[in-house]
């Protein structure tokens, strides 16, 4: 155990320990230590390298000797009745492939998405933040935020995108809960494992009876036109529709939703950035990247090496881990002055928030908008949201950063 200087919510001794229970309420304490003493360390417990410096993160994530391919670790423990070819799905998800798989996969995702500008989402996302704020207002006080919005609004916005049926939400968000347990590393899994392994199989059957329908009957959604997008002769296959459809509706939902709940908090504890908010009516641009540079959802990203590489100093060979710990690296002071303050007004936007390089998230400006429209609305209309209580529970994830629920007061 060692002391270090961090800016969690408690600042206690520091356990050299990436899935510590202290380390998962407070990583920031941890990352601080590792950067000023051990910027390429090797943790024993997950057997992995954690590279914590903003330039080590950032080189990381554009190094192509760092392979993204993981998701067959997942193929092992799949049963014969039937989950093979649910976990073949998510072998598909664009964020497992390297080039040139990953880039013939995301130039026909991106043509697909493009199809739907983002901006003409503006109006529906205005009105479903103020579905959900009515929720609130009709809510008893205390209520959980987690549970009343945050969790409701990218599940909404998703499965309209897709073309999801609404009354079908409570079951994808459901599903989308269970998965996160399989693929952001949660400790202890056991059980948790099981169930998403069940539930991945129910997703990949839900989405193949909406792929069959659409591919009948197309609609203006999402699932349509990946079925339909073709580039230069070339189109997804039935597997990669079905991961594409899974990975936009779990990243979109998953980590979306601890964003938000992860902003709300900090404007909670930073009162000041709260008021200039409100009084400005609006949150921008440089607003929203503070909140992904200072507790964004994406804490680290995991890569391969393919072969021996030299990092910080440090001898890497081929086969082992390495965990990119894009939180440390906003918080690194070597790029970003006073790093642990929350600063609306923050210039500098090149966080690593929503990853680098070629796998740089594709429902960023979708996650963005949620964002933009949600928080000042909200202190807006509830002017006296406040925590109702100051015990906070971290979920025990070492890929995302999110909280378990978000007990609030109005």
């Amino acid at each position: 155990m060692v002391a270090a200087v961090g800016n969690g919510r408690t600042n206690p001794d520091v356990v050299d320990d990436l899935m510590a229970p202290s380390t998962m309420q407070d990583p920031h304490s941890y990352f601080a230590w590792l950067r000023e003493t051990d910027p390429v360390h090797w943790d024993a417990g997950v057997r992995a390298w954690v590279v914590t410096s903003y330039d080590g993160v950032a080189t990381g994530l554009r190094d192509p000797r760092l392979s993204s391919r993981r998701a067959t670790s997942y193929l092992g423990g799949a049963d014969p009745d039937g989950q093979e070819d649910a976990f073949a799905v998510l072998s598909e998800w664009m964020v497992f492939k390297d080039p040139p798989d990953h880039t013939r996969l995301r130039k026909l995702i991106a043509k697909a998405f493009a199809l739907r500008s983002i901006s003409t989402l503006r109006p529906r996302v205005e009105a479903l933040v103020d579905e959900l704020l009515d929720d609130v207002a009709a809510a008893a006080s205390p209520f959980d935020y987690m549970t009343v919005v945050a969790g409701p609004l990218p599940a909404l916005v998703i499965a309209e995108m897709l073309g999801i049926p609404r009354d079908d939400r409570l079951s994808f968000q459901r599903w989308s809960e269970e998965l996160a347990s399989l693929v952001l590393g949660s400790p202890g899994a056991g059980p948790r494992l099981d169930r998403a392994r069940a539930g991945l199989t129910e997703l990949i059957a839900y989405f193949e009876t909406l792929v069959e329908r659409y591919r009948r009957n197309p609609g203006e959604n999402l699932i349509s036109h990946l079925i339909h997008t073709t580039d230069s002769g070339e189109a997804l296959t039935r597997e990669e529709v079905l991961g594409t459809c899974s990975l936009v509706l779990f990243a979109g939902h998953e980590t979306t939703s601890d964003w938000l709940g992860n902003a709300t908090l900090a404007l909670i504890e930073h009162p000041e950035q709260r008021a200039a908010m409100v009084a400005a009516g609006t949150l921008d641009r440089c607003g929203v990247e503070e909140f992904l540079r200072y507790e964004g959802p994406s804490k680290i990203q995991s890569r391969t090496a393919t072969e021996d590489i030299e990092m910080g100093g440090v001898q890497i060979k081929g086969g082992q881990r390495v965990l990119l710990a894009m939180a440390s690296g906003n918080r690194d002071a070597a790029r970003f002055p006073d790093p642990d303050r929350l600063d609306l007004t923050r210039t500098d936007t090149s966080h690593l928030g929503f990853g680098y390089g070629l796998h740089y998230c594709l429902g960023a400006a979708l996650s963005r908008l949620e964002a933009e429209v949600l928080l000042p609305r909200q202190f807006t209309r509830f002017p006296d949201l406040r925590l109702a209580g100051d015990d906070l529970h971290w979920k025990p994830r070492v890929i995302t950063r999110g909280l378990s629920e978000l007990p609030l007061s109005r």
